[in-house]
């Protein structure tokens, strides 16, 4: 199922590498491989390599003489716990879930509860950037 134009979506295939033009100055496609070894060309205005660091798209730009492009690390750090309990029998409760989110940089934790089946509730407490270790 197609729902772009000039957009599809190739299985049972993976990227080699990239095509570049004559003077080696822009990526014009990518070339890619099918489960039976057998490769194919195809041409592309935009490449977009989603694959993570060590893609083939990475060992391509380096081989054809781009370089790899310059890398920024976030480190994001999350740590959290989920619980499923009982709902307490609570009539004055006016609220059916609540969530409570960090608000960097003044804070780094952060909370949810919601509703599931046979009364229950599912919680979930997170800590950013660290913040959920006893000692912070």
């Amino acid at each position: 199922m197609q729902a772009v134009d000039g957009v599809g979506i190739c299985y049972g295939k993976r990227v080699r590498g990239l095509l570049v033009d004559d003077d080696r100055q822009r990526v014009t496609g990518i070339e890619l491989e099918s489960t039976d070894g057998s490769s194919e060309e195809l041409q592309a205005r935009l490449v977009v390599d989603a694959s993570g660091r060590g893609g083939a798209c990475l060992n391509s730009l380096e081989a054809h003489g781009f370089g790899r492009p310059e890398e920024e690390r976030i480190g994001v750090n999350i740590g959290y716990a989920t619980q499923v309990f009982e709902q307490p029998r609570s009539p004055e409760r006016d609220w059916k879930n609540m969530a409570i989110y960090a608000r960097a940089p003044d804070t780094y934790r952060l909370g949810v509860i919601f509703p599931i089946e046979g009364s229950r509730w599912i919680v979930t407490l997170a800590g950013l950037r660290g913040h959920y270790l006893q000692d912070n």
